[in-house]
């Protein structure tokens, strides 16, 4: 990431969606469920070669055998997408230790500005998850 060419345009990346807290990491709340496996498959879809993700991941890696997601699929807490968000459902309410849920963001509109930064936080009062948005235009 290089922010001397256009630092505002990074801002969304360049902190990510937070640095754990070893205080905090004892009692979680909710956590994004990612593996090797997810990172294979979406580097795969971009055009990375098996030698590529040998050396990455090691071992003998293919994306190919094992199905491909795009960079949007990746479940990992940071997403890009186009100006009004829509999260459905809007409440994450969880009755069991482990419980997985899932949630869906919709965005839609334009924008004259290249990229805007935002982010998406979960909190119950105590945990709280927060996750970089960039919309950005799709004429780029």
């Amino acid at each position: 990431m290089d922010a001397t060419k256009d630092p505002l345009a990074l801002a969304g990346f360049s902190y990510g969606a937070e640095h754990i807290d070893p205080v905090r990491a004892a009692d979680a709340g909710l956590i994004y469920e990612t593996v090797a496996e997810d990172y294979v498959k979406m580097l795969g879809s971009v055009g990375y070669k098996p030698a590529k993700l040998g050396k990455i991941f090691g071992g003998k890696r293919s994306c190919l055998t094992r199905g491909r997601i795009t960079p949007k699929d990746l479940n990992y807490p940071s997403m890009t997408a186009c100006i009004k968000a829509n999260v459905e459902p809007s409440i994450l309410a969880f009755e069991a230790m482990n419980e997985k849920k899932s949630f869906k963001v919709v965005i839609s509109g334009k924008t004259k500005e290249k990229m805007v930064s935002a982010s998406l936080e979960w909190s119950d009062g105590i945990h709280r998850v927060r996750s970089p948005v960039v919309p950005y235009r799709d004429d780029l």
